[in-house]
């Protein structure tokens, strides 16, 4: 797919995150929109587009974010998205399922190292996320995976690239 619109996938999804989704939150916790779009873009789109989201994503959050600072949120999500290319260049199996999978896992790791980051960087404490938050956050995220993948494989399938079997 063109770079541009997965520049301009994270550019919408970090409005979102920000905007919209304060709004609707269960029991202080959101859905990871810009983490989630890397992860699939990233397993089932390419190398380049997956890295170009979280970037682009990642410094939107740090911009649009308040008292975050900038460069966080990017190195984090940079980092989620290339584990999860590594897991998709090992898997030989079907990929859908296995980024669902995927996103749950690596949104425990990428509160982990976002947390661990704001501490070094900006003095926050590291126990100030309870464990349960991360875990309902991890489930929002894997029902918005869900629901982006179901979106996405039948529109990578028809305009999507070769580089990836579904």
């Amino acid at each position: 797919m063109n770079l541009s619109v997965a520049a301009i996938g994270a550019l919408v999804a970090a409005l979102l995150e920000t905007s919209v989704l304060p709004e609707l939150r269960i029991d202080q916790a959101q859905p990871d929109l810009v983490l989630v779009l890397a992860v699939v873009w990233a397993m089932n789109v390419g190398i380049e587009d997956g890295l170009v989201v979280a970037f682009v994503g990642g410094l939107m959050l740090d911009l649009l974010t308040p008292d975050r600072p900038l460069g966080a949120t990017t190195l984090s999500l940079l980092v989620v998205t290339g584990i999860a290319l590594f897991i998709a260049r090992v898997l030989t199996a079907s990929r859908w399922l296995a980024t669902i999978a995927t996103i749950f896992a690596l949104s425990w790791v990428y509160h982990v190292l976002l947390v661990a980051i704001m501490a070094v960087t900006a003095g926050v404490a590291i126990l100030g996320v309870p464990a349960q938050d991360l875990l309902v956050v991890a489930l929002l995220d894997l029902a918005v995976a869900a629901a982006v993948t179901l979106v996405a494989r039948p529109l990578l399938r028809r305009f999507g690239s070769a580089e990836r079997d579904w």
